[in-house]
């Protein structure tokens, strides 16, 4: 847009295209699966208040969702002329949300949910063969949309260990390593407690095809 101009249906859909490839449906690693309050405009439309409302209340979804804040955005009042400043203003929003695309503001816009425990009580790697206990599970998502909408929106799976009820030098190195170690799987990388990648092995490389 040249200075001075008027924002025009044009405009707009680039903005609005850029929040509903977030918010809404998307594609493969875009997409939260949310309701847009926004949508396209035919190209003869003329943008108004009503629209910017409706495109400031996704943006805002998505930000708050992404940093825990609002954005700074200008609201359009009606028969105001929206001009190339607050065009600018709000595509350098959805230019930021796309970049931001993984990020969740865990503080307020996350919830840890325990679905399941799984331990081992009996004596193991003595006379049972190989030194090894081994934990299976399965995580199940309603369809691959849902899966993907978990893991684009910042969802992880997240494993800990803990062993208990021992002594002995061994015992306390085993302490050391399991009680302190929390694995996070996600949407590009499997991280440790610290949030340093292990590896980069997440659900969009590898083993996705293998995640139900």
């Amino acid at each position: 847009m040249a200075i001075g101009d008027l924002i025009t249906a044009s405009n707009y859909n680039e903005i609005q295209s850029q929040t509903a490839q977030i918010l809404g449906i998307g594609l493969n690693k875009f997409g939260y699966g949310q309701t847009l309050s926004s949508s396209q405009l035919v190209s003869s439309a003329i943008v108004d208040d009503i629209h910017m409302s409706r495109l400031k209340t996704d943006l805002t979804k998505v930000i708050a969702h992404q940093t825990g804040t609002n954005p700074v955005l200008t609201d359009v009042i009606e028969s105001q002329n929206i001009t190339d400043s607050v065009y600018t203003q709000y595509a350098d929003v959805s230019t930021t949300v796309i970049a931001n695309k993984f990020n969740i503001y865990e503080l307020t816009q996350a919830d840890v949910e325990v679905k399941l425990t799984s331990a081992r009580n009996s004596i193991w790697g003595v006379n049972d063969g190989a030194p090894i206990i081994t934990h299976n599970f399965k995580v199940v998502f309603d369809d691959a949309n849902h899966r993907r909408y978990f893991f684009n929106s910042g969802g992880q799976i997240i494993f800990n260990a803990t062993l208990i009820s021992g002594t002995g030098a061994k015992f306390d190195q085993w302490v050391g390593m399991l009680n302190t170690t929390i694995v996070k799987f996600e949407h590009n990388s499997t991280l440790d407690q610290s949030n340093s990648v292990l590896t980069n092995i997440g659900l969009s490389r590898n083993i996705k095809n293998h995640i139900k």
